[in-house]
């Protein structure tokens, strides 16, 4: 799930067989006649890759010609753009695996090279794809948005309506921006496309990679394909039979779990961080900095929604928790009439704002997909429903931007969306799934719901709020484990932990072991630590 933080990663499809470049592949006795054959007889033209990172990785980029819409396949068609990264092992090749980043809207072309450096690069060709509707694909557009209303963190009775009006403006302009390629812009279009992109592959199974919404992505094609899937990894997992809105709710939870855990660690040391010695003392901090804060600005700190969001970040990742306690502590001061510290503010608010200079300009066209796949679940159009959940967050979890996760949607405002399937027991080979205690992103508990409900290994990288693992951590526990199984098919243990690597808390004793209190100076700035998680 994508919000103002994601990792940019890619579902891999691990693909059987062996195919030359500009084969014509014969079509499976299995396939049964759809209306795709000639599409699936398509030459692809593999050549030179615009991005420069692709191109100097070594990898290649073709288009594959889809369906607008699959139930008239000789219709109007759509490009898909796809990355091969080729195995490099040719004599062990096992496959192709096809990756997804998520978002959902997220660009996955980069990954072709996700697996650079990794022991399964040497059996696969590992495929990244811009799904439908983003990037170097067929695009779907949003009209240009009006400017958008301050949306506070904590917002009153009188600010609720806001979050509906902005929720209408942004369906209005997507539905007119998206002409009628928007309602073919669905989860089960894109698995569909990488069911065709599989046969134009030659492949009679793939395997596959995804990240976030990818590892909804990855099951839903075993549901509507579970003959051509071969192996999965799900890493930052969704919960496959849940809505969207139920695992925001989730997200809002593991946010609270979060803070609460920080409260007690910085208890547990007051001695370092004399910012109370128990958790309801590290709270009141945090409440006069909110109360402060709406009535002035501390420095680069702006306001109370700057000051949660930076809470919800701070608290979320492990290594960043005693950084965080000490810019608030040199911040501590300024509550009561002293000097701002300029540093501590600035730290703070970078983590408020992680992503600045990522937004779109409010004249540019935006980019529809993230809205239109959201409207892939139901939602309520009572937005009483809503704002009874806000009002809960509000008073409870304002931390990390948790209001947005349970706000008005869209989709309240959506027509004319295919119904999703039911995601049932599996019936391809069981992979592995891979999940942060801490992550906000995609709560562990859809995780560990996604692991019993398809019977898979989990592993659980521990006291870590990082979003995404395999490739990207230099995280030995977790990369060994799914290359073995990649590679061997070697499943780990049904409950495997593996230690935080990205995201490791600093080594400070509590004040019960004795010993010297640690100092500021002992940890890098909270910006520097920001980039390890990102």
């Amino acid at each position: 799930m994508l919000r103002s933080t994601a990792i940019t990663l890619t579902v891999l499809i691990g693909l059987t067989g062996c195919t030359t470049p500009e084969s014509a592949p014969a079509p499976s006795p299995a396939q049964q006649p759809d209306g795709l054959d000639e599409l699936a007889r398509q030459q692809l033209k593999w050549g030179e890759c615009e991005n420069a990172d692709l191109k100097d990785g070594g990898a290649e980029c073709a288009t594959v010609e889809v369906p607008m819409d699959y139930r008239d396949p000789g219709g109007k068609k759509i490009t898909i753009a796809i990355a091969r990264k080729q195995a490099g092992d040719k004599a062990r090749r096992r496959g192709v695996l096809l990756t997804n980043p998520g978002g959902p809207g997220a660009e996955g072309l980069s990954l072709a090279l996700g697996l650079e450096g990794q022991a399964a690069a040497a059996v696969y060709d590992t495929i990244g794809m811009d799904p439908r509707g983003v990037g170097k694909s067929t695009q779907l557009f949003c009209d240009p948005r009006p400017e958008s209303p301050t949306l506070p963190s904590r917002p009153t009775e009188e600010d609720l309506p806001k979050y509906t009006e902005h929720a209408k403006s942004d369906e209005t302009a997507c539905a007119s921006g998206g002409g009628d390629l928007r309602k073919h812009i669905t989860s089960m279009n894109t698995a569909r496309d990488m069911d065709l992109i599989r046969r134009v592959l030659g492949e009679e199974k793939i395997s596959f990679l995804g990240f976030s919404y990818g590892t909804f992505l990855g099951p839903l094609y075993g549901e509507m394909f579970a003959d051509h899937l071969d192996r999965i990894v799900l890493d930052s997992t969704q919960d496959p039979n849940q809505s969207w809105r139920d695992q925001e709710k989730d997200d809002v939870a593991a946010h609270h779990a979060n803070v609460q855990a920080w409260k007690q660690w910085v208890a547990d040391r007051d001695k370092s961080f004399h910012l109370g010695a128990t958790p309801a003392d590290v709270q009141g901090v945090l409440d006069r900095f909110a109360a402060t804060l709406k009535d002035k600005q501390l420095g680069a700190l702006d306001d109370v929604t700057s000051f949660d969001s930076a809470v919800g970040t701070g608290a979320r990742y492990r290594s960043l928790w005693a950084a965080f306690a000490w810019a608030l502590g040199d911040l501590l001061p300024a509550l009561d009439g002293g000097d701002v510290d300029a540093d501590a503010a600035g730290q703070l608010a970078k983590l408020a704002h992680p992503d600045e200079g990522n937004s779109l300009r409010q004249d540019e066209k935006p980019n529809g997909t993230y809205q239109a796949i959201l409207c892939d679940w139901s939602w309520p159009t009572n937005q009483e429903d809503y704002y009874a959940d806000m009002r809960k967050v509000a008073a409870e979890t304002p931390y990390g931007e948790a209001i947005n996760s349970v706000a008005p949607n869209n989709c309240s405002f959506t027509t004319g969306r295919d119904p999703m399937i039911e995601i049932k027991n599996r019936r391809y080979q069981p992979g592995v799934v891979v999940q942060s205690e801490g992550d906000t992103q995609t709560a562990y508990r859809g995780g560990a719901a996604a692991a019993d409900k398809l019977d898979m290994p989990l592993i659980t990288v521990q006291n870590s709020g990082v979003h995404g693992h395999y490739g990207a951590r230099k995280n030995a526990c977790v990369d060994d484990a799914v290359n073995a199984y990649l590679i061997d098919g070697k499943l780990p243990e049904r409950r495997t932990t593996c230690a935080a690597v990205a995201d490791k808390l600093a080594d400070i004793a509590p004040d019960s072991a004795g010993g010297e209190p640690a100092k500021k100076g002992d940890s890098p700035a909270l910006e520097e630590l920001l980039k390890n998680v990102k």
